[in-house]
């Protein structure tokens, strides 16, 4: 039976970062995110998972796509 009741779009998120938020806030879909940053969606959703560290050139389309809200440096591991 399917139920009238309003669901949210796809799986619930196990973890978010600064990246995910700044999409869920923004209005636009992973897809066109993905396309302003020259990456696959699914490289998109790594970066939004914390799979995947972008490319340093991927860090800098990120930059540029949020205006600075997300900040290249931030994608850099620091040592323990």
């Amino acid at each position: 039976m399917v139920s009238n009741t309003a669901r949210s779009r796809g799986r619930p998120r196990a973890s978010e970062n600064a990246l995910s938020k700044w999409i869920d806030g923004s209005g636009r879909t992973r897809e066109q995110v993905a396309k302003a940053l020259g990456v696959t969606k699914a490289s998109l959703d790594r970066y939004c998972r914390g799979e995947r560290t972008p490319t340093l050139g991927a860090a800098l389309a990120i930059e540029k796509v949020t205006g600075g809200a997300i900040a290249a440096r931030s994608w850099l591991r620091r040592p323990s």
